[in-house]
């Protein structure tokens, strides 16, 4: 399984474990682009939106992505595999008031398919 395909599925797991949210990466901790955004290290939990979920299953920080180039770049590609996979924006279709937790799961899925 490639690095990006492992990622979504991690994703899943943050979502299955820690929930959905809908109108900021996290529900607990809101606002927290503070000077270091790239900061790593866990955060308070709580439920995630779809971007959030990546940023937790790369970093264990919804509000983050990893430091190292690298593994950011992974994330990174996820986040176009479900822009592809949408057509759009990730976080105008997560934060869609007609978007189910049930959407978010199957356009995961959805997206590890793209990969292969």
């Amino acid at each position: 399984m490639d690095p990006v395909t492992e990622l979504l599925g991690k994703a899943i797991e943050v979502l299955e474990r820690d929930g959905w949210h809908q109108g900021a990466y996290c529900s607990k901790g809101a606002g927290r682009f503070g000077a270091d955004f790239y900061a790593y290290g866990p955060d308070d939990g709580g439920s995630v939106c779809a971007l959030g979920a990546l940023n937790r299953a790369n970093s264990g920080n919804a509000w983050a992505v990893h430091r190292d180039p690298d593994v950011s770049l992974v994330r990174t590609q996820a986040h176009q595999r479900l822009s592809d996979e949408i057509g759009g924006g990730v976080p105008d279709w997560n934060d869609n008031p007609s978007r189910t937790y049930e959407d978010v799961i199957l356009t995961f899925k959805k997206a590890m398919a793209a990969g292969g």
